[in-house]
This record gives C-alpha cells, structure tokens and sequence, in this order.
C-alpha cells in the first residue's frame, strides 16, 4: 500500500513539475535533447522540460525548454519529413550548409534581426528548432547554439 501511495506522489509531482508530461500513448521526443544538454550548450541553469505530443495536444512544440522564470529558452517540433519542401518554401531564408536539407528562418530574418529557426529533414523526420526571446526581445540562443542543438538530435534519428 505504501509503495502505490509513493509511486502515485511521484507521478503527480513528475507531471506537476512539468519533467513527465507526456500522456500514455503519445510520442516522446525527450530522448532527443536532455535538460542537461540543453543547459550545456545554452548557458543556461535550472531548466524545465515540458514534453507534449503536439500531433495530438494541438500544442505548437513537442519539446520546450524554460527557464526558472518560465520564458521560453528553446522549442523543438517534430513532424513528418514528407512536408519537408512545404515548410521549405514558407519558412527559408537561407540554406544551411552544415547539414543536408537544412535551412535557417523565418523568411523575414535580416541582419538585425538574424534567423531564430533551424529546420533539418533526416530520413522521414522535419525537425523544427526555434530560439525563444527575453524580455529584450533578444534570442537566447544565437546561431552557433541552434547548430550544436541540431547536431544532437540529428545523431539520435
């Protein structure tokens, strides 16, 4: 009885925290990008996971990781590789050579308001990186770190 009672805490804080949150069912695209890596390759401390199917949520990012102050820090969506020419020609402004079929947005980036997205197809996956912004309306990652995060999930596909 006590061992339930313990199991069930630990569930409700894991989901109240924000660490578990993926419902029964649902993808979970946490194997992709830890915390830890995140908080590496960003600076950042302290940083909270929510993991949502967003195929099923209707949410717009399946991974989103937030700072103590609850801003986004950074937001990944995982969608299907075959919609990869579509998001291509809505969302490029420049190709990215590091990788194949990569590419940097949104389309209105210009110099003093550089690309906060990498978007990468590798196989049947699109996966969509987006830099969220401070209250200075500053990116929190610039494009050396956007690269270092593609990588990673790139190697886990």
């Amino acid at each position: 009885m006590k061992k339930g009672f313990f199991i069930a805490v630990l569930c409700l804080f894991l989901l109240g925290t924000g660490v578990c949150s993926a419902k029964p069912g649902d993808a979970d695209y946490s194997r992709y990008l830890s915390v830890k890596e995140v908080e590496t390759v960003t600076g950042q401390a302290n940083l909270m996971l929510k993991s949502i199917d967003s195929k099923k949520s209707g949410e717009a990012y399946d991974l989103t990781y937030s700072n103590s102050d609850g801003q986004a820090v950074l937001m990944v969506q995982v969608l299907r590789g075959s919609d990869y020419e579509m998001y291509y020609k809505d969302f490029r402004c420049q190709d990215y050579k590091g990788m194949e079929y990569a590419f940097w947005g949104p389309k209105s980036a210009t110099p003093e308001n550089p690309p906060s997205q990498l978007w990468f197809r590798k196989k049947d996956t699109l996966i969509f990186i987006e830099s969220g912004y401070d209250r200075n309306q500053k990116t929190y990652l610039d494009a050396e770190m956007m690269e270092k995060i593609a990588k990673i999930i790139s190697s886990r596909i």
